[in-house]
């Protein structure tokens, strides 16, 4: 029971980080916790996760933003704007995929 309690404290200040530094989206990779995205959707911060490594660098390629690795390094100083996230359904099939548009990106 110590360890499901740690285990919680730790999701939940994880939140907290998040939160208070005025994020409104979590971008996840392979792997993540699918008790942790419900946690995060329950505090109105919709995640979107199984994201790969590869895709994560490329979206922050894209958009002129940096991947924060560790949530104690989530402060509102190094977030960035990613702009509006749209999910597509393609007419033909059941597939869709998500549209990230740039925001303002100049090199």
């Amino acid at each position: 029971m110590q360890l499901y309690q740690q285990k919680n404290k730790y999701f939940i200040d994880m939140i907290k980080f998040v939160k208070n530094s005025s994020s409104n989206n979590v971008l996840c990779k392979w792997g993540f916790d699918n008790e942790t995205n419900l946690l995060l959707l329950l505090n109105d911060l919709p995640a979107i996760s199984w994201i790969s490594s590869t895709d994560v660098e490329l979206i922050a390629i894209v958009n002129g933003v940096r991947t924060i690795q560790r949530f104690l390094d989530i402060t509102p100083a190094n977030l960035e704007k990613l702009g509006l996230i749209k999910e597509v359904q393609f007419e033909t099939s059941n597939e869709r995929m998500l549209v990230m548009p740039k925001l303002n990106y100049q090199r």
